[in-house]
C-alpha cells in the first residue's frame, strides 16, 4: 500500500483563476534563487551585486542565459546598467542608468540553464531632488497617488489570502498548496526560511516532507513588481506511530515492508540489514531493539514520497 498525499485546501478572498500544476520541489536541490532577492535604488550611484545559486551552491557564470528587467511582459532593461560575470561564480551587478532610469518597481529575471531566479527591484530614486515631484506635477497627481500607482506605497493594490492548514502531515507524504492567481504574477515560496520555488506563475507548491517537527512556509505574490499579497503558516509534520512486537531470543522475526514501492532499506538498531520487501532477523541478545523500514519509489503517486515503518521489538531471554 502507498500512503496518500495530504492536499491542502485554500480559500482566497478575491476571485482568481487557478493555474496548472508545477513540478514537485526537492528542498535545497532544484531551486534556482538569487541572493539578495530584493534591491532598492534611491539614487543613480546605488548598485547591487546579486549572486545566483542552486540550493546552497553558486552557479557558474556560464549557466546564465539572459538577464532582463521587466514590468509584466514589457522589457525595461534600458533603465538599468546590467553586468553579468564572465567567469567564476554567477553574479549580476545592477544599477540605475542615469538619463533613462525612471522611478518604479520592476522584476529582474535571471534566466539560467537550470531555471529562472527573480529579484524584486524597488527604484523610487527618492534621493534625486525633484524626481517624484516633477513626475507628479506633469501627470497632475499628488506624490502619494503616484507612489501608489508605482507600487511604492502600501496604499496600492492588495489582496487577502486565507489558508486552512491541516492539523498534521505525515513524514514522507506530499504537501501540496495551490494559490489561485491570474497569469503573469511572480511567486516566491520559502520553506523553513529557504527559497524552494520562485518564478512567474509558480503558484503551486509541492514538497515531500523529510522530517518531523514544525515547518514554516512563506509565500509572496507580486504583480508588475509590486507585492499583491503575502502569507505565512506553520506545518506540523509527524511520524507514523511505532508498532510493538515481542519475540523470544534466538527466534526468527519475519517482517514485510509496505506494498506498492520499488525499493526498501531495513535497519536494525541503526545498522543496515536488508533491501528486500520481505525481511527476517534473529536477535541474539534480549532487550529492547528498533527495526525500521524505509520504502521508496512508489508505484503510484508522487515519485518523491516515501513511507517509514518502525517496530519497537522486545526480545525476551530464552526460557
Amino acid at each position: 500500500m502507498t500512503h496518500k498525499s495530504f492536499a491542502l485546501f485554500t480559500t482566497l478572498v478575491v476571485a482568481l483563476c487557478s493555474q496548472a500544476a508545477e513540478q514537485t520541489v526537492v528542498i535545497g536541490e532544484n531551486a534556482v534563487v538569487a541572493e539578495p532577492d530584493q534591491v532598492h535604488f534611491s539614487k543613480y550611484e546605488d548598485s547591487a551585486t546579486i549572486q545566483v545559486l542552486k540550493g546552497p551552491e553558486p552557479l557558474p557564470s556560464k549557466a546564465i542565459k539572459s538577464v532582463r528587467a521587466v514590468i509584466g511582459k514589457s522589457d525595461y532593461s534600458h533603465h538599468f546598467n546590467i553586468k553579468k560575470s564572465s567567469s567564476g561564480p554567477a553574479t549580476i551587478t545592477l544599477s540605475p542608468k542615469e538619463g533613462t532610469a525612471q522611478s518604479g518597481t520592476f522584476t529582474l529575471v535571471i534566466s539560467t540553464k537550470q531555471g529562472d531566479a527573480l529579484v524584486a527591484i524597488d527604484m523610487p530614486l527618492d534621493q534625486i531632488p525633484g524626481t517624484l515631484d516633477d513626475k507628479a506635477k506633469k501627470e497632475g497627481k499628488t506624490v502619494e497617488e503616484l507612489k501608489a500607482e508605482m507600487g511604492l506605497s502600501h496604499e496600492g493594490k492588495r489582496e487577502t489570502t486565507t489558508v486552512r492548514m491541516p492539523k498534521t502531515q505525515y513524514v514522507g507524504s506530499l504537501f501540496s498548496l495551490q494559490m489561485p492567481t491570474i497569469p503573469g504574477r511572480d511567486f516566491t515560496w520559502k520553506f523553513d526560511d529557504q527559497v524552494v520555488l520562485q518564478g512567474v506563475d509558480k503558484n503551486w507548491l509541492k514538497i515531500v516532507i523529510e522530517k518531523a517537527g514544525e515547518h514554516r512556509i512563506d509565500m509572496e505574490m507580486r504583480e508588475n513588481g509590486a507585492v499583491i499579497t503575502t502569507w505565512s503558516g506553520v506545518l506540523t509534520a509527524i511520524n507514523y506511530p511505532d508498532m510493538r512486537l515481542q519475540v523470544r531470543q534466538g527466534n526468527s522475526l519475519p517482517l514485510r515492508g509496505a506494498r506498492g514501492y520499488t525499493s526498501y532499506q531495513w535497519t536494525v538498531d541503526g545498522k543496515n540489514s536488508g533491501d528486500e520487501m520481505d525481511f527476517k532477523h534473529t536477535f541474539k541478545e534480549p532487550g529492547e531493539h528498533t527495526v525500521q523500514c524505509v520504502s521508496r519509489g512508489p508505484i503510484s503517486g508522487d515519485p518523491g514520497e516515501f513511507f517509514v515503518q518502525t517496530w519497537k521489538v522486545t526480545v525476551k531471554a530464552r526460557a
